[in-house]
């Protein structure tokens, strides 16, 4: 049997079905703001900031299972790449509100959609 044979823990099924929820409600957030403000930096921003928030919730939870799987010897690798993740993403905060046109209250409301 392969991995992609195994049946889905319901922990597992939990979190991807949380994840589809929140492209969802991200790809909502887009439309509603594109209909009510047109297309221009706020829903560049909106779309910028649900696309950090799935990225960073991914992370997240492949990180979170890392580190609850892994032996005490592996998980002082693991914490080191989670904090270089919260450095990236920082980072990548930092970069899309000075570097992109997007607005900044168009971002929060993007990334405010992670449920």
């Amino acid at each position: 049997m392969t991995a992609t044979d195994q049946p889905m823990s319901p922990a597992r099924r939990y979190l991807v079905g949380m994840e589809r929820l929140n492209l969802a409600l991200v790809a909502l957030v887009v439309v509603v703001a594109h209909l009510v403000m047109g297309l221009g930096p706020f829903v560049y921003g909106v779309l910028a900031g649900g696309l950090v928030g799935v990225l960073n919730f991914r992370a997240l939870v492949w990180l979170g299972g890392k580190i609850l799987g892994a032996p005490a010897r592996g998980k002082t690798a693991y914490v080191a790449l989670f904090l270089f993740k919260l450095t990236l993403l920082f980072a990548m905060v930092w970069g899309i509100l000075h570097y992109l046109p997007v607005n900044p209250l168009g971002f929060v409301a993007g990334l405010s959609t992670l449920m």
